[in-house]
């Protein structure tokens, strides 16, 4: 096993405290040389080395150095005694992984946009600080909803032709752009992006747009030909899109979803929908922190759709949001310190 930062620390200061001390000041404390204990992060993924670089400059890292999802187990067994937790949108830090972390656990950050998947309200009971990702202009991800939306329904309909210009279709005349027209759009999710999506689509000359966060009668699945998940601020939300849902759906209807972390969706369930032609295809958005699960089957098939980009632009946006949170993580923990010695 390697050596912690500390340990080394502290096997060359028993072996000659005065030479260390002279030499190093830092992070021994001249003249009594005593140790400054670094802090210790726990990183439940394999994140770009650019971030975890950001972290190893002030604190002991520990980290599941994969790209798949760390099992509970790992979780708890490495959370015991870290004063920070940098996690993933699919990691669920519930009040039982605070347990095993202990009273001196002091942030918890996420790479995601949201905390859904952190028990917050017992976060802030022990006092422990929660950090998210700044939040994505709904603008923006509207638009890119609709970009994916659109660039699917072309790909899964090869006569279809049409070219959008600043919003709106050039050819609003043609037979195709009359065809996607009178076609029936649900968004499921009357979220800041949900409510965004369905104004863009009438404004873009979608009249037949149904909006809804809890599909009880079924209607947005079976009558829409087109269905946007955006997301749901129903508590019950979780894998709604699974095979039950997707089954009801029509046989040639098109999927989009909004975000790789939207957990209303059961990827399997979708994958198996497309490979066995239940429904005619999806889109999805893999412009995001987390990538789309199950990504290398989906790129298997040929009538799922991803958003056109490069894995070069792919990695310098998680690069930058790895740095981010890295950053913030550390002046959380810094701010948390302070607070705790006015106290004191």
């Amino acid at each position: 096993m390697l050596a912690t930062h500390e340990e080394t620390i502290l096997s060359k200061t028993m072996a000659n405290p005065s030479s260390y001390c002279k030499t190093q000041g830092s992070p021994l404390r001249d003249p009594s040389c005593r140790i400054v204990r670094r802090p210790v992060v726990y990183v439940t993924r394999r994140i770009p080395q650019e971030g975890l670089s950001v972290l190893l400059e002030v604190c002991n890292v520990k980290q599941w150095d994969s790209e798949l999802v760390a099992p509970k187990g790992e979780i708890l067994a490495n959370v015991v005694g870290v004063d920070g937790i940098l996690c993933l949108p699919s990691d669920r830090i519930s009040a039982e992984v605070l347990d095993a972390a202990g009273p001196q656990l002091r942030v918890v950050a996420t790479i995601s946009f949201d905390s859904k998947h952190i028990d917050v309200e017992e976060c802030h009971r022990r006092g422990v600080q929660v950090v998210t990702c700044c939040l994505r202009p709904t603008e923006i991800l509207a638009e890119l909803t609709i970009s994916l939306a659109l660039l699917t329904i072309k790909e899964s309909q090869t006569e279809l032709s049409f070219q959008l210009v600043n919003g709106k279709s050039r050819n609003v005349e043609s037979l195709t752009w009359k065809k996607i027209a009178k076609m029936r759009f649900g968004v499921f999710g009357q979220t800041k992006l949900g409510k965004r999506v369905a104004k863009i689509l009438r404004n873009i000359g979608i009249s037949n747009v149904l909006i809804a966060d809890v599909d009880t009668n079924n209607m947005l699945l079976q009558k829409s030909d087109v269905i946007c998940v955006c997301g749901s601020q129903s508590e019950n939300s979780s894998e709604l899109f699974s095979r039950a849902s997707l089954e009801k759906m029509k046989k040639d209807a098109i999927v989009i979803i909004s975000t790789s972390q939207d957990r209303t969706v059961n990827y399997t369930d979708l994958y198996s929908a497309l490979r066995d032609g239940r429904i005619k295809a999806a889109g999805l958005n893999d412009c995001n922190q987390e990538s789309v699960p199950f990504k290398t089957l989906f790129l298997g098939l040929g009538n799922c759709t991803f958003l056109p980009q490069s894995q070069e632009s792919v990695h310098d946006v998680r690069e930058k949001v790895s740095v981010g949170i890295s950053k913030s993580l550390l002046v959380a923990l810094d701010d948390v310190k302070r607070r705790q010695q006015t106290e004191d």
